[in-house]
């Protein structure tokens, strides 16, 4: 019995009709195969691919992609085991349901095929009304996981994986027709002053702004060549939103589309108990003009929105050609960051903190740089700003992590006594779900590392949704690892986190330490005295003279680290200096 063939997808999208699913039956039997067809048919299913050759089914799953696979599992030549067994390793077939239909009542069998993520049994012979019962609860199942792996759970719109794959269906359809697709960044101005309103006020504003830009694409579909290629809204998990405009005429409909889009998001609103009159700025690419794939796209996209925004708030900024040369050298060099750590380029060097009173070594703070093969020593500040506008910050972030956690139990293992080390986590980091999961993954060898690392985040990452970092601060404590706050009193400096948050430590930025000697130091005594009486720990960063760490001992900071202690090391280098504080008695604890 040979295969029939199935409807296939002409676009991306959840499952949002179940009658309109693809089915495959295997089975051996080709009477059984009729028979259930039959009872799915009369329920209203109409897309089908059936087999009783086993191998052949395997086969047929890769080129049809269905639903969901009804299989039998006692077949000759090929087993439904094997088969289950051979599409949970293969990465494409991994998220297909499979609904085992059997006449065997073997649980060790049974167990095995769960065991290989089998979704739901059905009992041969199949009882048609618990056969459209359970096939109907697994696609609801599966339409649900679909939309949530698609859906920015804050505003409900399609999340980037969504926009990805609608926008590269969107070139496959333009390369055919000859149309331009654009792509639009849109990102709130200032929205930084939003959050510092009060938890929540964040939230709230980009909910608002997400439903007014929808409702501003609804309005007048000016941009689509037909109803089959509607724009796209998309949410990027910030404060950001993608706009893709499939198959426009030329690249000015965009620009009228974004005017369009900015002209709703200005309409006062009140937020927090004040009023307020947003404003967005919008960074424009179009194909085939700049980029031919989604991931540029969105770069240029990106790019020309931050040029945008250094001309000021509610600018619209469109991809140029001057622009090109730079952004092209931006992008290598992404890409290229992108592969750093698994070629080995990434490491870490350890610069030195020392007690203020004593000159005891107390800790380091790990410091990422990047060995370029051809380029050489690439700047952090040039490189980690690349990561950031990406989520490679949290791949880059978590190797930094994992390798420390190494570098320590290296240390250890060599019988020296340990530091307490901080390692800088970015925002995207903590507010991701991976943070703790990298952690415990890190240390499971040894967990008592987890008490000699120290976690380095900025005020701004806290003025983001201080609610939500609560509990995972919380859990991080739990585990032994002390905070810091970084840079403080370089942003809001808004001190009601300090009270709800479990920080250890307030590292002074070393603007202010640079700046001690031009009429900074009443406002370093300060932060001195407030971090005192609330219990931290004060570290001073940058300090470069011993008269810089004069003053600070006058003033009672516990810590500091510069070039005055010593310049980034390597971290055999750090290990001689670690060995030496160890042979000479040093106190590895200072301050609160």
């Amino acid at each position: 019995m040979g295969p029939r063939q199935a409807l296939h997808h002409t676009q991306p999208s959840t499952l949002e009709r179940i009658d309109d699913a693809v089915l495959m039956l295997v089975d051996d039997d080709s009477l059984n195969v009729d028979m259930v067809q039959a009872h799915l048919e009369d329920a209203g299913y109409r897309h089908f691919v059936t087999t009783s050759q086993s191998r052949e089914a395997l086969d047929l799953i890769r080129h049809h992609r269905p639903d969901v696979v009804l299989l039998d599992l006692q077949m000759p030549v090929v087993s439904g085991l094997e088969i289950l067994g051979a599409m949970r390793e293969d990465p494409g077939l991994a998220g297909i349901a499979v609904l085992v239909v059997t006449a065997s009542i073997d649980r060790e069998q049974r167990l095995r095929a769960l065991g290989l993520g089998a979704t739901d049994f059905l009992q041969k012979p199949v009882d048609p009304v618990e056969l459209v019962l359970r096939l109907r609860n697994t696609l609801e199942a599966k339409a649900w996981r679909e939309r949530l792996a698609r859906t920015d759970l804050l505003t409900g719109l399609p999340n980037l994986t969504a926009a990805t794959e609608h926008l590269q269906w969107g070139l496959t359809q333009a390369q055919r027709s000859g149309r331009t697709v654009a792509v639009l960044q849109v990102a709130v101005d200032s929205f930084g002053d939003v959050q510092a309103l009060g938890a929540g006020a964040g939230d709230a504003l980009l909910q608002e702004l997400g439903r007014r830009l929808q409702n501003a694409l609804r309005a007048a579909d000016l941009v689509a060549s037909n109803a089959g290629e509607s724009p796209m809204l998309a949410s990027d998990g910030g404060e950001a939103y993608t706009v893709l405009l499939p198959q426009i005429r030329q690249g000015e409909d965009a620009v009228l589309v974004a005017q369009r889009l900015q002209r709703s998001v200005s309409l006062p609103l009140e937020c927090a108990g004040q009023e307020l009159t947003p404003t967005c700025s919008i960074g424009i690419s179009l194909y085939p003009t700049d980029a031919a794939t989604p991931s540029d796209l969105f770069a240029l996209a990106r790019v020309a929105l931050n040029q945008g925004r250094r001309d000021g708030h509610a600018q619209i900024c469109c991809y140029a050609a001057d622009m090109n040369a730079r952004a092209r050298q931006k992008l290598t060099l992404m890409a290229e960051l992108r592969r750093a750590a698994q070629r080995g380029e990434l490491f870490l060097l350890y610069q030195a903190k020392r007690c203020v009173p004593t000159g005891a070594l107390v800790g380091a703070e790990a410091l990422l740089r990047w060995q370029h093969p051809q380029l050489g020593l690439v700047s952090p500040g040039e490189f980690i700003p690349l990561a950031e506008e990406s989520d490679l910050i949290v791949e880059i972030g978590d190797w930094v992590l994992r390798e420390a956690v190494r570098q320590l139990g290296a240390w250890k293992a060599e019988g020296l006594s340990l530091p307490r080390v901080s390692v800088n986590v970015s925002a995207k980091q903590l507010r991701g779900p991976g943070l703790l999961a990298t952690l415990d993954d890190a240390v499971r060898q040894d967990q008592s590392l987890a008490t000699r690392l120290c976690l380095e985040l900025t005020e701004g990452i806290m003025l983001q949704d201080d609610q939500a970092a609560a509990g995972l601060l919380a859990a991080l404590c739990e585990r032994g690892v002390q905070l810091s706050l970084d840079d403080f009193g370089t942003g809001y400096s808004c001190l009601s986190y300090l009270h709800r948050l479990p920080f250890h430590e307030l590292k002074i930025d070393r603007s202010f330490v640079t700046a001690l000697a031009e009429g900074n130091a009443p406002l370093v005594t300060a932060i001195i005295a407030m971090g005192r009486a609330l219990g931290f720990r004060l570290v001073a960063e940058g300090v470069e003279t011993e008269a810089q760490l004069q003053w600070l001992r006058e003033a009672g900071c516990d810590e500091y680290q510069g070039w005055l202690t010593s310049r980034p090391l390597t971290p055999d280098r750090f290990a001689r200096q670690l060995a030496s504080a160890n042979a000479g008695g040093d106190s590895q604890s200072c301050g609160p």
